[in-house]
């Protein structure tokens, strides 16, 4: 059970409350964007940002989930998510009241699964950093990722002291 602070307590007393989140983006560039507009938390500046947060939710095993959905009217978070990617990028996300930013409570820690642009706004599915080691490979290395000459199956490629036999391609 968690003690109110005397802020806390106040600004949930009050008829009117502002409820928002503060959602902090792992990119090249590390993002912190906020529903309750410009604000300073935990020694860094927010800025405010058009977010939707939904579907968060934690299973008996402690994995995450859930959808962010973050404006992009500029074409800017679009152009970042194409850029960058968003799998594996880590994601943090508080609620947040506007009398008592620092009274922040965290609701995720994970990572970005997968992103899609519709529109005016990007979509992020958001997971458990746990499952980052679930599926392997993440990535294939493929023509989609501009590698377009592979190995004979059979080739035994040394690794790290590991010893990796290619296997027949299955595309």
């Amino acid at each position: 059970m968690r003690t109110l602070s005397g802020t806390l307590a106040a600004e949930l007393g009050l008829t009117l409350t502002r409820p928002g989140y503060l959602v902090e983006l792992g990119f090249s560039s590390t993002m912190r964007l906020s529903t309750l507009g410009s604000l300073s938390y935990n020694g860094y500046s927010w800025y405010p940002a058009d977010i939707k947060v939904a579907g968060l939710s934690r299973n008996e095993q402690g994995q995450q989930a859930g959808t962010l959905s973050i404006g992009n009217a500029d074409l800017d978070y679009g152009a970042l998510i194409l850029s960058e990617g968003v799998a594996d990028k880590t994601i943090r996300i508080w609620s947040v009241w506007a009398g008592a930013p620092s009274e922040a409570m965290p609701e995720f820690d994970g990572i970005g699964d997968d992103a899609e642009i519709n529109g005016l706004r990007v979509t992020i599915k958001l997971s458990s950093g746990a499952r980052r080691y679930a599926y392997s490979p993440r990535r294939i290395i493929g023509p989609q990722t501009g590698i377009n000459v592979r190995l004979p199956a059979g080739t035994r490629i040394t690794v790290g002291g590991m010893t990796v036999t290619l296997g027949a391609s299955s595309r």
